[in-house]
């Protein structure tokens, strides 16, 4: 798509059968009759949430930010890419020697999504394979971590005393994005986080 085809005196951009007259060195005139077919990458995303799935099937994919200029991301080459950081992202599709790139999709709200106590926590690592742990600076008396999947079904509950580290294990859950509900009597945190 996008690409021209020389053919004599003609350019050519659609698919069809194309005639044009060459002459040789002796003078004689030949016609020479031309099927053009123009293969097409789909370059369409199905975007949910941080998650974006290239539509073409058995392709080689690559996927990219959308910064100042297209930057590949290393190792990013399966037909499902999972954003662990807030930025606009594409993929770079190769099919039958063609190659197309889908437009930039934004991906917002992974990381803190409210936060009433006085300092921001430290949640690491996001994304987890499972073991997230919790700093919240200070010991609180009582604090509340709960989790809940991307259809707001509570999967973790958990309550700790007199603890600055938080060991929350996720260990059990299904990959993918949950949000991190920390509450005290007062207080509230929400987080979102991407479970490997």
């Amino acid at each position: 798509e996008g690409d021209e085809f020389i053919f004599g005196t003609q350019t050519l951009i659609e698919a069809g059968e194309y005639n044009e007259t060459f002459a040789s060195v002796t003078g004689c005139d030949s016609i020479v009759t031309l099927t053009l077919t123009v293969n097409s990458v789909d370059n369409s995303v199905l975007q949910d949430g941080a998650v974006l799935t290239a539509n073409t099937i058995d392709a080689a994919y690559q996927w990219a930010t959308c910064d100042v200029e297209l930057t590949e991301i290393e190792g990013e080459t399966n037909q499902t890419f999972t954003a662990t950081t807030n930025g606009d992202y594409a993929v770079i599709i190769t099919e039958n020697s063609c190659i197309d790139t889908s437009i930039c999709y934004t991906i917002t709200g992974i990381g803190i999504l409210e936060n009433s106590f006085n300092d921001a926590f430290y949640l690491y690592p996001n994304p987890t394979n499972g073991n997230l742990t919790i700093d919240t600076k200070v010991a609180y008396s009582k604090i509340q971590v709960r989790a809940f999947n991307v259809s707001g079904q509570q999967v973790y509950i958990h309550e700790f005393e007199n603890k600055q580290l938080l060991k929350v294990n996720l260990n059990d859950l299904t990959k993918g994005i949950y949000t991190i509900k920390l509450n005290t009597e007062s207080q509230i945190a929400v987080y979102r986080i991407i479970k490997e």
